[in-house]
C-alpha cells in the first residue's frame, strides 16, 4: 500500500536450494480511492468486480478453499458496499 493505494496481489514461496523464492501468480485488484481513509462504495465496489474477476481467472490454480481464505482476508481490508458477503453476493 502506497499513498492510500491498495493493491492485491497473488504469490507463492517455494524453496530453490535452500532459499526462499517468491513467485508472482497474479494481480488481483487495485483500489484508488480518492481519500485514502475513506473508499467510496463505487471505488470498493470497482475493487470486487476486479478480484472477482482475476480470482475466476485463476480457478485451475486455487482451490474453494484457498479461494475462501483469499476473499476473507481481502475483506478485511476492502470491505463490500453496504455490508455485503464476497462470497454470496456474486454475479
Amino acid at each position: 500500500e502506497t499513498t492510500g493505494r491498495l493493491q492485491a496481489s497473488l504469490s507463492q514461496a517455494r524453496r530453490v536450494n535452500g532459499v526462499v523464492k517468491q513467485q508472482h501468480i497474479g494481480m488481483l485488484a487495485t483500489l484508488r480511492p480518492a481519500d485514502p481513509r475513506r473508499p467510496t462504495a463505487a471505488e470498493r465496489a470497482a475493487f470486487w468486480e476486479q478480484a472477482q474477476t482475476a480470482l475466476d481467472r485463476l480457478q485451475d490454480r486455487l482451490t474453494p478453499g484457498q479461494r475462501a481464505v483469499l476473499v476473507a482476508k481481502l475483506y478485511e481490508r476492502v470491505p463490500l458496499p453496504e455490508g455485503g458477503n464476497p462470497v454470496t453476493d456474486r454475479k
